[in-house]
């Protein structure tokens, strides 16, 4: 069984890799394991899912989360061919992004099996391609890939909280998609309104209603991820991220980022950024309080003087 590798995909500079390929007779993908996790979907036909010696019947619009341990092949059913679209990258960056976003909780490829597995709506494939497209078409460096799975784990936790619940409105989806682009985002409420194509009031009483959030609320969840990922991948100062997500008052800025994080920009950026780039094993972290070995020393050495001086008064 062949073992896949992720350094055999991946361009200089590049943190993941996307491809989409035709499943067909003559081409099955053949069982296989690899060193890195993975996302996929089927984007048209149907097809056969042999994953750990179980198989899946799988059909447009399923998504399913692969873990490095996974051992899995495709196959056609009935000679019919059918398309997969699939994101790969390193399972260090999952466990350094988990460790920043929601470190007590178990997401998305930390799930059983059963809960890897999800069948999307027409809607929600629609927001999945666009994530996909925006991430294949970019840099694909760190910051490209936190976005894109923070943006899948919010889509897929809105596709399980909606289960059995009425479709969002297309006006609504493609409002909700667009807003998570930055030149959107930065536009505030006002912005979303004008991508949902209705009036201010409505939007505000349809997005309460089927979302049980206000359109305000709804941009500062875009805002709020993407300042993260500048902070936790870039040395921008932060009023410039700031500004970049549309904020004008900077303490305003302050007060949103805590109550989604639960600490100031600056300490999340000094503990992301720890996380990211360790220095050598052993040593401590930036935030934490130590005294230069040399100068302990010297304390240590007058303290020890002058208990055996006082000693000697004695």
């Amino acid at each position: 069984m062949r073992r896949l590798r992720i350094r055999d995909f991946l361009l200089p500079g590049e943190t993941c890799h996307h491809a989409s390929r035709e499943v067909t007779a003559e081409q099955p993908v053949r069982r296989h394991t690899h060193d890195f996790l993975e996302v996929f979907w089927i984007e048209s036909g149907r097809g056969i899912h042999r994953l750990n010696g179980a198989m899946q019947r799988l059909s447009a619009g399923t998504l399913v989360l692969i873990r490095p341990s996974d051992a899995h092949a495709f196959h056609c059913e009935k000679g019919q061919p059918f398309r997969v679209t699939n994101i790969a990258f390193p399972q260090r960056a999952w466990v350094a992004m988990r460790a920043r976003y929601f470190p007590r909780r178990k997401e998305l490829w930390d799930a059983p099996p059963a809960a890897r597995q999800r069948v999307l709506s027409p809607s929600a494939m629609t927001d999945l391609r666009q994530l996909a497209e925006e991430l294949a078409s970019g840099r694909r460096d760190p910051a490209a890939l936190d976005r894109f799975l923070l943006n899948l784990r919010h889509l897929l936790a809105s596709c399980e909280a909606q289960a059995n619940v009425v479709m969002l409105p297309e006006w609504l989806s493609r409002a909700r998609r667009e807003i998570l682009k930055n030149r959107n985002f930065a536009g505030g409420a006002r912005t979303f309104a004008k991508l949902a194509g209705r009036s201010a009031e409505h939007v505000a009483r349809e997005t309460r209603r089927l979302l049980g959030k206000t359109p305000t609320e709804i941009v500062n969840d875009a805002r709020m991820t993407h300042a993260a990922a500048r902070l936790a991948q870039s040395s921008d100062k932060i009023t410039d991220v700031a500004l970049d997500c549309g904020f004008v008052n900077l303490s305003h800025f302050y007060r949103i980022f805590r109550r989604r994080f639960g600490l100031t920009p600056h300490a999340y950026r000094a503990r992301t950024q720890w996380s990211l780039r360790p220095p050598e094993a052993g040593a401590p972290p930036p935030n934490r309080a130590t005294t230069p070995t040399r100068e302990r020393l010297t304390v240590r050495t007058r303290h020890r003087a002058n208990s055996l001086e006082n000693c000697g008064r004695v």
